[in-house]
């Protein structure tokens, strides 16, 4: 029994970030990709890899917010990670919660790469920390802020198609630390009902649903689940509701989205 609210005139490009979700979008797209660049007066600094976890970041600079963008799934190298569903717990400094629970693999997969963000970011001046990410590099960037929070005045995520990183505990600290979180969803994508909810995981935040992207050519459930998956395909969504600031809010009252 599933309780939803519809909120149909919200502006996509307020918030209380300085990164808007559109440049989000743009630079989540950029992460996947060897060539790098600055964009919006978003200076790029610093790529980092690690090649035994398959995990990567960029970082980027504007004014006195840092940006840091996650690469998501980009190949097979990856599914050991995506698909270890056990929950280890985390402690996280200055939050009196206990039996806060994280995906091992994408715990496993952030912290390979914490040590070497916190270097770059040690010798830079900043007030806030964005992070956003599409897919794994969604849930990436959720996790990033439960590690990160105490370096910034403020910090925000703009996730797409992100899976669900954790249990209620977890997913609530997350949101709760935020000044600004946006999580977009293209209708009929799948991998943000991953993990099940019976193995205990749980969104916590409202979701910002998009329309589908449907294929002309071949009308086919699964075809279409993977196609609205596509990175480029939020973009366009995304580019569609900003321009006519509008845009539907699902929000599941029990939280088990």
């Amino acid at each position: 029994s599933y309780s939803y609210r519809y909120i149909n005139t919200i502006n996509l490009t307020r918030g209380n970030t300085m990164t808007e979700p559109l440049t989000s979008a743009r630079l989540s797209a950029i992460a996947y990709s060897d060539k790098i660049k600055s964009i919006d007066k978003h200076k790029f600094i610093k790529r980092i890899i690690k090649e035994e976890t398959s995990t990567s970041c960029n970082i980027y600079k504007k004014g006195k917010e840092i940006v840091i963008t996650f690469e998501g799934t980009d190949s097979i190298r990856d599914l050991p990670i995506l698909f270890d569903f056990r929950k280890d717990v985390v402690q996280v400094e200055g939050v009196d919660v206990d039996n806060i629970k994280i995906h091992r693999g994408f715990i496993k997969a952030y912290m390979s790469i914490h040590n070497d963000i916190l270097s770059v970011l040690k010798r830079h001046k900043f007030d806030s920390i964005h992070c956003c990410g599409h897919s794994l590099g969604g849930a990436l960037a959720e996790i990033s802020i439960l590690f990160l929070k105490n370096i910034a005045n403020k910090v925000s995520v703009h996730t797409f198609a992100s899976p669900r990183v954790g249990n209620y505990r977890a997913s609530k600290v997350i949101y709760e630390c935020c000044v600004d979180f946006k999580r977009f969803v293209i209708t009929g994508d799948l991998v943000p009902h991953l993990p099940p909810f019976f193995f205990g995981y749980r969104h916590f935040t409202d979701r910002i649903t998009l329309d589908r992207v449907s294929s002309k050519i071949i009308d086919s459930y699964l075809f279409n689940a993977v196609n609205n998956h596509k990175m480029l395909n939020y973009i366009k969504s995304i580019m569609i509701w900003t321009m006519e600031e509008k845009v539907t809010i699902k929000v599941d009252t029990q939280n088990e989205d």
